[in-house]
């Protein structure tokens, strides 16, 4: 083999070997953003749970919430039928007393 070969078989190495280079960067970065999207994903999820969560919890003290006006409004309720009976009552008593 006479040194001009020699010289074109030792360029073709170093491209070779450049690019072999380059692949491997290629795949570590590629391996990198597959890592990075798999914890974004985790990351992604767990705060999807976590809203989940707080809705959830929002939802319940709502209900907690309701529970109590309906309760209050019910209370209510019953509170102006008594007084409406007391008024009436009232009412009467004053009518017996003018009947007299």
């Amino acid at each position: 083999m006479d040194q001009e070969t020699q010289e074109r078989l030792n360029q073709l190495e170093a491209i070779l070997l450049k690019l072999a280079a380059s692949d491997l960067r290629q795949s570590q970065m590629a391996e990198e953003i597959r890592a990075e999207s798999r914890a974004n994903e985790i990351r992604h999820t767990q705060l999807l749970e976590e809203m989940r969560a707080e809705h959830q919890t929002r939802l319940e003290h709502h209900d907690i919430l309701l529970d109590q006006v309906l309760k209050s409004q019910l209370r209510l309720e019953e509170l102006a039928e008594l007084a409406f009976k007391m008024l009436r009552n009232h009412e009467n008593r004053i009518g017996v007393l003018e009947s007299r």
